[in-house]
Protein backbone atom coordinates (compact mmCIF):
# COMPACT_ATOMS: atom_id res chain seq x y z
CA UNK A 1 0.00 0.00 0.00
CA UNK A 2 1.33 3.37 -0.91
CA UNK A 3 0.34 6.06 1.08
CA UNK A 4 2.48 9.25 0.58
CA UNK A 5 2.70 10.67 -3.30
CA UNK A 6 3.62 13.41 -4.91
CA UNK A 7 1.23 14.72 -7.52
CA UNK A 8 2.31 16.74 -10.59
CA UNK A 9 -0.98 16.90 -12.60
CA UNK A 10 -3.52 19.37 -12.44
CA UNK A 11 -3.13 21.40 -9.31
CA UNK A 12 -0.02 19.88 -7.85
CA UNK A 13 -0.10 19.14 -4.42
CA UNK A 14 1.81 16.36 -1.81
CA UNK A 15 -1.48 13.59 -0.98
CA UNK A 16 -1.11 11.13 2.15
CA UNK A 17 -3.79 7.78 2.49
CA UNK A 18 -3.73 7.73 6.10
CA UNK A 19 -6.09 4.82 8.19
CA UNK A 20 -8.41 6.34 10.57
CA UNK A 21 -11.67 4.78 12.42
CA UNK A 22 -14.40 3.19 10.60
CA UNK A 23 -16.46 5.17 8.69
CA UNK A 24 -19.56 6.16 10.57
CA UNK A 25 -21.94 6.22 7.66
CA UNK A 26 -21.08 2.42 6.15
CA UNK A 27 -23.09 0.97 3.38
CA UNK A 28 -21.94 2.08 0.11
CA UNK A 29 -22.48 0.25 -2.70
CA UNK A 30 -19.09 1.40 -4.10
CA UNK A 31 -16.89 1.67 -1.29
CA UNK A 32 -14.37 -1.44 -0.74
CA UNK A 33 -12.20 0.71 1.80
CA UNK A 34 -12.21 -1.54 4.99
CA UNK A 35 -9.09 -2.59 5.25
CA UNK A 36 -8.20 1.30 5.46
CA UNK A 37 -10.09 1.54 8.65
CA UNK A 38 -8.58 0.38 12.21
CA UNK A 39 -9.85 0.83 15.53
CA UNK A 40 -6.49 0.56 16.95
CA UNK A 41 -5.57 4.60 18.10
CA UNK A 42 -1.90 3.90 18.04
CA UNK A 43 -1.36 2.53 14.70
CA UNK A 44 -3.87 5.26 13.30
CA UNK A 45 -1.10 7.82 15.18
CA UNK A 46 1.76 5.68 14.05
CA UNK A 47 0.66 5.30 10.49
CA UNK A 48 -0.06 9.04 10.34
CA UNK A 49 3.27 10.63 11.76
CA UNK A 50 5.02 8.26 9.67
CA UNK A 51 3.77 9.28 6.29
CA UNK A 52 3.33 12.99 7.45
CA UNK A 53 6.97 13.22 8.16
CA UNK A 54 7.34 12.57 4.64
CA UNK A 55 5.81 16.13 3.62
CA UNK A 56 8.09 18.77 2.24
CA UNK A 57 6.11 21.50 1.23
CA UNK A 58 7.29 21.00 -2.04
CA UNK A 59 3.74 22.64 -4.12
CA UNK A 60 2.66 24.24 -0.39
CA UNK A 61 -0.77 22.39 -0.96
CA UNK A 62 -1.18 19.00 0.75
CA UNK A 63 -4.56 16.43 0.30
CA UNK A 64 -5.29 14.10 3.18
CA UNK A 65 -7.20 11.22 2.31
CA UNK A 66 -8.45 8.31 4.44
CA UNK A 67 -11.41 6.73 2.85
CA UNK A 68 -13.82 7.66 5.69
CA UNK A 69 -14.15 11.33 6.94
CA UNK A 70 -11.76 13.91 8.23
CA UNK A 71 -13.59 13.84 11.59
CA UNK A 72 -13.28 9.81 11.88
CA UNK A 73 -9.44 10.40 12.61
CA UNK A 74 -8.44 10.58 16.30
CA UNK A 75 -7.61 14.72 17.78
CA UNK A 76 -4.15 13.19 18.03
CA UNK A 77 -4.12 13.07 13.71
CA UNK A 78 -5.55 16.41 13.80
CA UNK A 79 -2.94 18.05 15.85
CA UNK A 80 0.24 16.02 13.55
CA UNK A 81 -0.78 17.22 10.40
CA UNK A 82 -1.39 20.92 11.59
CA UNK A 83 1.93 20.56 13.16
CA UNK A 84 3.06 19.54 9.27
CA UNK A 85 1.06 22.45 8.26
CA UNK A 86 3.25 25.37 9.91
CA UNK A 87 6.56 23.49 9.46
CA UNK A 88 6.26 22.55 6.05
CA UNK A 89 4.55 26.09 5.04
CA UNK A 90 1.63 24.66 3.48
CA UNK A 91 -0.90 26.77 2.28
CA UNK A 92 -3.83 24.91 1.72
CA UNK A 93 -5.06 21.32 2.89
CA UNK A 94 -7.29 19.21 1.27
CA UNK A 95 -9.70 16.72 3.46
CA UNK A 96 -12.85 14.56 2.32
CA UNK A 97 -15.88 15.04 5.15
CA UNK A 98 -19.24 13.44 4.51
CA UNK A 99 -22.41 15.58 4.00
CA UNK A 100 -23.89 14.12 7.62
CA UNK A 101 -21.03 16.00 9.11
CA UNK A 102 -21.52 19.24 7.50
CA UNK A 103 -22.60 21.16 10.45
CA UNK A 104 -19.03 20.77 11.87
CA UNK A 105 -16.94 21.72 8.68
CA UNK A 106 -16.44 24.95 10.12
CA UNK A 107 -14.55 23.26 12.98
CA UNK A 108 -11.70 22.30 10.40
CA UNK A 109 -11.28 25.66 8.90
CA UNK A 110 -11.02 27.19 12.98
CA UNK A 111 -8.32 24.65 13.95
CA UNK A 112 -5.51 24.99 10.70
CA UNK A 113 -4.04 28.60 9.45
CA UNK A 114 -4.41 27.81 6.01
CA UNK A 115 -6.57 27.94 3.70
CA UNK A 116 -9.22 24.65 3.79
CA UNK A 117 -10.80 22.62 0.91
CA UNK A 118 -13.31 20.35 2.17
CA UNK A 119 -14.39 17.77 -0.29
CA UNK A 120 -17.55 16.19 -0.24
CA UNK A 121 -18.77 12.61 -2.20
CA UNK A 122 -22.20 13.80 -3.38
CA UNK A 123 -21.59 11.16 -6.33
CA UNK A 124 -24.76 12.13 -8.41
CA UNK A 125 -27.53 14.77 -7.93
CA UNK A 126 -29.91 11.98 -8.79
CA UNK A 127 -31.68 11.01 -5.12
CA UNK A 128 -32.88 8.27 -6.75
CA UNK A 129 -29.59 6.45 -7.97
CA UNK A 130 -27.72 7.57 -4.92
CA UNK A 131 -30.29 5.61 -2.55
CA UNK A 132 -30.71 2.76 -4.56
CA UNK A 133 -27.59 2.30 -6.87
CA UNK A 134 -25.26 3.50 -4.84
CA UNK A 135 -26.80 2.72 -1.10
CA UNK A 136 -25.27 5.90 -0.21
CA UNK A 137 -27.86 7.93 2.63
CA UNK A 138 -27.14 11.58 2.20
CA UNK A 139 -30.42 14.55 2.47
CA UNK A 140 -29.71 17.49 0.76
CA UNK A 141 -32.57 19.88 -1.31
CA UNK A 142 -30.09 20.45 -3.97
CA UNK A 143 -26.85 22.22 -5.02
CA UNK A 144 -27.59 25.67 -3.65
CA UNK A 145 -27.95 23.65 -0.10
CA UNK A 146 -24.04 22.13 -0.70
CA UNK A 147 -22.62 25.49 -1.46
CA UNK A 148 -23.67 27.00 1.67
CA UNK A 149 -21.06 24.63 3.66
CA UNK A 150 -18.50 23.88 0.73
CA UNK A 151 -17.19 24.83 -2.84
CA UNK A 152 -15.68 21.37 -3.61
CA UNK A 153 -17.63 17.89 -4.22
CA UNK A 154 -16.94 14.47 -6.16
CA UNK A 155 -18.51 12.92 -8.49
CA UNK A 156 -18.77 9.12 -9.39
CA UNK A 157 -19.29 7.63 -12.84
CA UNK A 158 -19.81 4.04 -13.59
CA UNK A 159 -21.49 2.48 -11.41
CA UNK A 160 -25.01 -0.20 -13.32
CA UNK A 161 -28.19 2.06 -13.02
CA UNK A 162 -26.57 5.25 -13.78
CA UNK A 163 -27.04 6.82 -16.87
CA UNK A 164 -26.18 8.90 -19.47
CA UNK A 165 -29.07 11.55 -18.68
CA UNK A 166 -28.11 11.51 -14.95
CA UNK A 167 -24.36 12.28 -15.91
CA UNK A 168 -25.08 15.20 -18.22
CA UNK A 169 -27.01 16.39 -15.32
CA UNK A 170 -24.58 16.05 -12.46
CA UNK A 171 -21.62 17.81 -14.78
CA UNK A 172 -23.81 20.48 -15.63
CA UNK A 173 -24.94 21.54 -12.52
CA UNK A 174 -21.16 20.86 -11.16
CA UNK A 175 -19.80 23.00 -13.17
CA UNK A 176 -22.87 25.33 -12.54
CA UNK A 177 -22.45 25.77 -9.01
CA UNK A 178 -18.90 24.42 -7.70
CA UNK A 179 -15.20 25.88 -7.98
CA UNK A 180 -13.82 22.21 -7.66
CA UNK A 181 -14.73 19.07 -8.98
CA UNK A 182 -13.27 15.73 -9.21
CA UNK A 183 -14.73 13.12 -11.14
CA UNK A 184 -13.60 9.42 -10.03
CA UNK A 185 -14.23 6.76 -13.01
CA UNK A 186 -15.71 4.03 -11.31
CA UNK A 187 -12.47 1.12 -10.17
CA UNK A 188 -13.34 -2.36 -9.86
CA UNK A 189 -12.88 -3.94 -6.39
CA UNK A 190 -14.43 -6.41 -4.19
CA UNK A 191 -17.76 -4.57 -3.85
CA UNK A 192 -17.94 -3.45 -7.48
CA UNK A 193 -16.80 -6.17 -10.09
CA UNK A 194 -20.14 -7.19 -11.06
CA UNK A 195 -21.33 -3.64 -11.11
CA UNK A 196 -18.75 -1.81 -13.45
CA UNK A 197 -20.31 -0.26 -16.43
CA UNK A 198 -17.05 -0.50 -18.56
CA UNK A 199 -19.67 1.00 -21.51
CA UNK A 200 -20.75 3.96 -19.66
CA UNK A 201 -17.12 4.69 -18.58
CA UNK A 202 -16.20 4.83 -22.35
CA UNK A 203 -18.83 6.60 -23.06
CA UNK A 204 -18.03 9.17 -20.38
CA UNK A 205 -14.45 9.16 -21.35
CA UNK A 206 -15.95 10.24 -25.05
CA UNK A 207 -18.21 12.61 -24.61
CA UNK A 208 -16.26 14.79 -21.86
CA UNK A 209 -12.85 14.26 -23.72
CA UNK A 210 -12.19 17.97 -23.06
CA UNK A 211 -13.09 18.49 -19.48
CA UNK A 212 -9.70 17.54 -18.05
CA UNK A 213 -8.99 21.08 -19.36
CA UNK A 214 -11.89 22.45 -17.74
CA UNK A 215 -10.66 24.54 -14.73
CA UNK A 216 -12.03 23.57 -11.45
CA UNK A 217 -12.21 20.24 -12.82
CA UNK A 218 -10.24 16.94 -11.87
CA UNK A 219 -11.37 13.66 -13.51
CA UNK A 220 -9.55 10.77 -12.38
CA UNK A 221 -9.54 7.78 -14.55
CA UNK A 222 -8.10 5.22 -11.88
CA UNK A 223 -8.28 4.97 -8.22
CA UNK A 224 -4.34 5.04 -8.39
CA UNK A 225 -4.04 8.39 -10.56
CA UNK A 226 -2.96 10.62 -7.33
CA UNK A 227 -0.08 8.46 -6.98
CA UNK A 228 -1.52 6.30 -3.66
CA UNK A 229 -3.60 3.34 -3.09
CA UNK A 230 -3.35 -0.03 -3.94
CA UNK A 231 -2.83 -0.71 -7.91
CA UNK A 232 -4.39 -4.00 -8.32
CA UNK A 233 -7.38 -5.16 -7.81
CA UNK A 234 -7.23 -7.12 -4.46
CA UNK A 235 -3.75 -5.52 -3.78
CA UNK A 236 -3.23 -5.29 0.60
Amino acid sequence: MKRYSVYEGKYPREVLLLKSFPCGFKGCSFCDCASEHSKNEKEIIEIASAELDKVTGVFRRLEVLNSASFFDFPVQVWQIIKDTVERRGIEELIVEANWNYKKRFKEITDFFNCKIRVKVGVETFDHKIRKSVMKKEMEFSGPKEIIKFTDSIRLLVGLKGQTQKSIRNDISIALSYFDYISVNLLHKNRKTSARHDSKLIEWFNEEYKDLHVVPGVEVLIQRIDLGVGRKHLFQQ
